[in-house]
């Protein structure tokens, strides 16, 4: 129970995050409101190194690419990458959701995956959107 509190008082930081910075301006259309919340998950819960820095030092290959050549497979198409890690990243979400979210955050990071990393932010911002935007329907 106490590790869907985690959740909870993560959405509950960033809504209050979100209000005031929202409070600032006025009638924000849906995808303005959703970049708000975008960067306060990046501040609240992304690295403190960002995966461009760490792609940029990937040395590059002379020929076959047989060094690491873990991060980034060649020619693969974005529904070829989904049917491949849209489990992982699924699963990821699920522990976020009922677990502790610091450790999911820095497993996804570990993961050393862009395409993982990228889709599991995305997916964890629009359900922070959607609970933010679900309480503020609801009458105090």
């Amino acid at each position: 129970m106490s590790d869907t509190a985690n959740f909870q008082e993560h959405i509950e930081a960033v809504r209050k995050d979100f209000e005031k910075r929202v409070g600032q301006t006025s009638d924000l259309a849906p995808i303005q409101e959703k970049e708000i919340v975008k960067e306060i998950v990046q501040e609240k819960f992304s690295p403190r190194v960002s995966v461009q820095s760490s792609s940029q030092t990937v040395p590059q290959s002379d020929d076959q690419g047989t060094g690491t050549g873990v991060q980034t497979p060649p020619a693969s198409t974005h529904k070829d990458l989904e049917q491949q890690y849209q489990r992982v990243v699924d699963g990821f979400i699920q522990n976020a959701l009922t677990g502790d979210l610091g450790k999911v955050v820095q497993a996804v990071n570990n993961s050393n995956n862009p395409w993982v990393i990228d889709q599991f932010h995305d997916t964890l911002v629009d359900k922070f959107y959607s609970e933010i935007k679900a309480r503020q329907q609801r009458p105090a």
